[in-house]
């Protein structure tokens, strides 16, 4: 009977500590998301201007999500068109070529702010499978996964936010 027992408190104080560990663990990712939080919010306290927001936005997008490269696209005035008003990671060949992409474009962007839905490409070989025209454009090398948000206020159509990975 004392062995049944001893088995049994052996295996309450393993699961215990599993259980605390497990705890721990959470409240770990708890106060990096609460940092990248507290990141952000002092970043907008700062920003006086659409220009230093939309580089903060960028910035912290790229840490929280561990992006390589980020952009972030508005629709201009005429919504005919994506400008890109904050770009990090990317060559500046690379931001001068998709500094401005018109709405209609078959391009993840453009895409993902028409449909209302992320894009979401795992490799460079599905980017281009999806987006044919992309090919033999650059993109920056040494990227593979590609996340593109849509920007909206209610039903309202802002712009996006493109995040590239170089790992899938």
């Amino acid at each position: 009977m004392r062995l049944g027992v001893n088995v049994a408190v052996s295996v309450l104080v393993i699961w215990l500590g599993v259980l605390m560990r497990r705890a721990r663990e959470r409240e770990a990712r708890a106060r990096v998301r609460l940092a990248r939080l507290q990141r952000v919010t002092a970043d907008l306290a700062r920003a006086l201007t659409p220009e230093q927001v939309a580089d903060a936005v960028t910035l912290r997008g790229m840490e929280a999500a561990g992006a390589q490269a980020s952009a972030l696209l508005m629709i201009e005035d005429d919504e005919r068109a994506l400008r890109a008003v904050a770009v990090r990671g990317y060559p500046e060949a690379v931001r001068r070529l998709w500094a401005r992409l018109p709405l209609d474009a078959r391009v993840p962007a453009a895409v993902a702010v028409r449909e209302g839905a992320p894009v979401v490409a795992a490799s460079a070989d599905a980017l281009h499978r999806r987006f044919p025209d992309l090919a033999g454009t650059p993109t920056g090398d040494g990227f593979e996964a590609l996340v593109v948000v849509p920007l909206t206020a209610g039903v309202r159509r802002l712009g996006a936010l493109g995040l590239r990975f170089a790992e899938r």
